[in-house]
């Protein structure tokens, strides 16, 4: 385990504060919800919970969460939830399905307020033109506005043009529930095949940059740096040079850094990262850490991960924590 007393410089600090969304009910761990919870509970009391981001939980175990959490008769502390939503591959019932879902969060929030809040909303959208399934979603996200407090993500992938879906998505439904809305980018999985390149990564973010939408990352992403992982026969990405990667495209200058983000992303060299109190350098790039934690409000808002001891337990390997 990772020492607790270690100073942790404000660079770093400000690069991954909350920055990890706890999907203990996900792939590889795939734990029960009374498990999963309990680690969440476990987690918040640790020396590293500055890094504690939302408890992510599928919308069909809202009803037990809800029941967990008023057995507790008022013994915890407000907790934010990334939900996700039901995807759905038929374009014509996407509405429909998710109407019904936010139905199931708004219940959950009735039963168990002022504890537990959904700060996230994250779906998997149609491989479809939005506007096949644009207008049965908005009659269910407009009425949402009034009760609900969450920014949404939309999970496109990378199936044909979808940068094209996502700039479709920012004109038609930039401010779904009154917020503005984001994208999900699935970093890893189960097989080799579901790990994107870091070129693919990086031209996510530089198309979310171009369409104006934050962004959040989900799956492989255990470690700061890459890692191989023979059994599967792919590369974890490194939360910490997706991170970097971000902060690069955002302030360095120059045009078209797909390759400079990319090379930050294959980067698995610790020695290439410097943490002050006053900024955070990879190689010849430097930021200010006033600037990392106002861009972290938009861009590498967080990342979903099965395991919190991995990440912080790997941060202290490398000497960072």
């Amino acid at each position: 385990m990772s020492a607790p007393n270690k100073f942790v410089p404000a660079s770093l600090r400000a690069l991954l504060e909350n920055a990890v969304d706890y999907a203990g009910l996900y792939p590889p761990a795939a734990l029960d919800l009374q498990t999963a919870f309990a680690k969440y509970m476990h987690h918040r009391e640790s020396p590293h919970s500055w890094m504690l981001g939302r408890f992510v939980v599928g919308v069909d175990k809202l009803v037990e969460l809800a029941s967990l959490v008023t057995g507790r008769n008022g013994s915890l502390r407000p907790m934010s939830l990334a939900v996700v939503m039901r995807a759905s591959e038929i374009a014509a019932d996407f509405g429909d399905r998710f109407t019904e879902d936010l139905q199931k969060l708004r219940e959950m929030q009735s039963a168990t307020d002022p504890v537990l809040s959904a700060d996230a909303i994250e779906v998997k959208v149609p491989n479809a033109d939005p506007l096949e399934w644009l207008q049965g979603f908005q009659l269910s996200a407009i009425p949402a506005a009034s009760w609900l407090q969450a920014n949404l993500f939309f999970e496109v992938g990378f199936v044909g043009d979808w940068e094209r879906r996502m700039r479709r998505l920012r004109a038609e439904a930039s401010e779904a529930f009154g917020r503005r809305t984001g994208f999900k980018v699935r970093c890893g999985g189960l097989n080799a095949a579901s790990f994107p390149s870091a070129l693919q990564i990086s031209e996510f973010m530089a198309a979310c940059k171009n369409v104006g939408g934050d962004w959040k990352a989900t799956a492989g992403l255990h470690h700061p740096l890459p890692k191989d992982d023979p059994s599967m026969g792919a590369t974890m990405h490194g939360f910490v040079n997706l991170f970097t990667a971000a902060l690069v495209h955002q302030f360095e200058k120059g045009e078209g850094n797909l390759e400079r983000m990319t090379e930050v992303l294959e980067d698995r060299d610790p020695d290439s990262w410097t943490f002050t109190d006053e900024a955070m350098s990879w190689r010849d790039f430097s930021v200010k850490t006033s600037s990392i934690s106002t861009a972290r409000k938009h861009l590498a808002v967080s990342f979903g991960s099965c395991s919190f001891d991995e990440p912080t337990d790997d941060l202290a390997d490398i000497g960072w924590l």
